[in-house]
């Protein structure tokens, strides 16, 4: 059974080196997986949540980073069935 797709990307803390972004909850999501892009071609993973906010670390200041999620369940094998792809958010990183 298919998790919903991720909806209402939106930057929540943009600071120089860090950006936080939270999206809407989905309530038959036992998580969600947070991947981000220099050049929004080439996604790389964040890390995995069971909350609907994330914060990529780590980022160079001034520089533009896309990101996007998705949500996934767990099927009776236990094993990850994920939904769709968010649409992507662009956000910068504050100049030191």
């Amino acid at each position: 059974e298919l998790v919903e797709q991720v909806k209402n990307l939106k930057k929540s803390t943009v600071k120089t080196t860090s950006i936080k972004i939270k999206w809407s909850a989905i309530d038959e999501a036992v998580g969600y997986v947070a991947y981000y892009s220099t050049d929004n071609k080439t996604f790389k993973k964040i890390g995995s949540t069971d909350n609907n906010y994330i914060t990529a670390k780590n980022l160079k200041a001034g520089k533009t980073y896309y990101f996007k999620v998705r949500a996934y369940t767990r099927d009776d094998d236990d094993k990850a069935v994920y939904g769709a792809y968010s649409s992507v958010l662009k956000v910068k990183t504050n100049k030191k």
